[in-house]
């Protein structure tokens, strides 16, 4: 703190307290090794201030220079937001401009992600699908299977819907589904917002108007796979205590890589041209 007023030559009022000269008349104070009470000292002796007034004017200037050192110490503040800016190795914003600029800043959301929801684990692509159909129906000329597959364990299951636009609906069946081929066709995630109903809530059966996006997409062409949201739909009653993840949302975001997986296994599938989309739960993550 000495250092930082002589430096500034510091005038204080109504005293004329001139810290000027500090450095070189500290060397004949006996407490030198305490900067607190060396000022103290200094302002008792050789300025004449009173006790009261040198604790005044210590508490002052400490507070003014605890102010100066956490402004200059705080970094630049990154509006999660703004996808346009990166921050660079000595913390300052800089603009997006190329792709090697948005691959850090990739690395830095997902390691902002990854603090607040636990580790992202490596995708276990060796485990089989497992694909179980549990029903089929069409509404319209769209065709909606749903199914479970296997995420973590054969027994961690995963149910969804996956809806085949009228291009697929008719060649393509729950009994036929891993097998099938057909012209490479683009695909979506759904996924749903808060609900009971989960997954059936993007098929317009329940929740608020407006959230019919998984089967709107199936009938403008795409391969829609529109899965539950642990604790909801069929996943009512999941154990987020059984699991090993740190966060229900960390889990939600394995289970959607794998249904991605899973969407790309499939031989009338672009692996291409995917998409994702979600509404409130759903476009969190």
């Amino acid at each position: 703190m000495l250092a930082v007023l002589s430096d500034l030559g510091y005038e204080l009022t109504p005293y004329v307290v001139q810290f000027s000269v500090f450095v070189t008349w500290l060397t004949c104070l006996r407490c030198s090794s305490c900067l607190e009470c060396v000022a103290f000292e200094l302002l008792l002796r050789k300025f004449g201030m009173n006790r009261l007034t040198c604790l005044s004017v210590l508490a002052v200037l400490s507070a003014l220079c605890a102010g100066s050192l956490a402004s200059a110490q705080q970094p630049q503040r990154l509006n999660h937001a703004d996808l346009s800016v990166y921050r660079d190795a000595a913390g300052a914003l800089q603009a997006i401009r190329k792709p090697e600029d948005w691959q850090l800043r990739r690395q830095q959301i997902v390691q902002g992600m990854q603090e607040a929801m636990g580790p992202l684990p490596q995708r276990n692509t060796a485990l089989p699908f497992d694909v179980q159909v549990m029903a089929e129906v069409k509404i319209g000329a769209v065709r909606r299977v749903t199914l479970t597959i296997a995420v973590d364990s054969p027994t961690d299951r995963l149910s969804l819907d996956l809806y085949l636009p009228a291009a697929l609906a008719e060649s393509v069946t729950g009994q036929n589904l891993t097998t099938a081929t057909g012209k490479k066709t683009a695909a979506m995630l759904a996924l749903h917002p808060t609900g009971d109903a989960g997954k059936r809530i993007v098929a317009g059966e329940a929740g608020r108007a407006g959230r019919q996006y998984g089967i709107e997409l199936a009938q403008r062409g795409y391969v829609v796979a529109a899965p539950d949201y642990p604790s909801f739909g069929d996943l009512k009653s999941y154990d987020f205590a059984a699991d090993a993840y740190q966060s229900g949302t960390m889990k939600a975001i394995v289970n959607h890589l794998r249904c991605t997986d899973f969407l790309v296994s499939l031989g009338f599938v672009d692996a291409a041209r995917m998409g994702v989309m979600g509404h409130s739960l759903g476009g969190h993550n």
